[in-house]
């Protein structure tokens, strides 16, 4: 059965809305907590695995499994922050549990979208320090995935999480045959080097 993946801004909606694909639909959610202290991408990398591997066997017993957010989202975070040897460090690290199928792409994302002014509300509801332009970093990158991935990527305008959670639902596919493909983990170093060359 498909593993999907629930993606978009910090304070866009992402948990609410998986929450309401648990709720409602008897999905499977992977969540994402968020390291307490600075974490190197070692350690990064090793929960992501986990999370990839809990997906997989979920995906055998259920309809349907949920990442709440990316299990790439380290390399993304890293390619807005870091010097070019560090995110080739980093993507080498992901590139080698990708070649022994420790980790994978989903075989969908739905990547939630919100008005600057409803971002930075919920921002403010839960207190969240970061600038809105901060949060929104990742963009490009994900712009650029989605134009690589096509079908297998889909905007969603989270206004209501009831709303959303259905359109996920009406988007899905069964089509499986991506999460391994060597083509799109290119893709996706050629973006992350393009990210982190934007903001050299």
């Amino acid at each position: 059965m498909p593993i999907i993946c629930v993606e978009g801004p910090q304070a866009v909606g992402k948990t609410t809305v998986c929450l309401e694909l648990q709720d409602l639909y008897g999905a499977c959610v992977i969540s994402n907590t968020p390291f307490k202290q600075p974490a190197d991408v070692w350690e990064q990398c090793a929960y992501q695995m986990e999370r990839w591997q809990r997906a997989v066997e979920k995906s055998k017993e259920v309809a349907v499994v949920v990442l709440d957010g990316d299990v790439f989202s380290p390399l993304v975070e890293l390619s807005c922050l870091e010097q070019p040897e560090n995110v080739n460090r980093s993507i080498e690290l992901f590139h080698h549990a990708f070649l022994d199928k420790k980790i994978g792409f989903p075989d969908q994302y739905f990547y939630l979208q919100a008005s600057a002014k409803t971002i930075q509300k919920r921002r403010k509801m839960q207190y969240i320090s970061t600038g809105y332009k901060g949060i929104q970093g990742s963009n490009g990158y994900y712009q650029g995935l989605s134009a690589f991935l096509n079908d297998r990527f889909h905007y969603i305008h989270a206004l209501h999480e009831h709303k959303s959670a259905r359109q996920v639902m009406r988007g899905l596919s069964v089509n499986l045959s991506h999460r391994y493909d060597g083509e799109t983990f290119q893709r996706m170093r050629t973006l992350l080097h393009q990210e982190t060359e934007i903001r050299k």
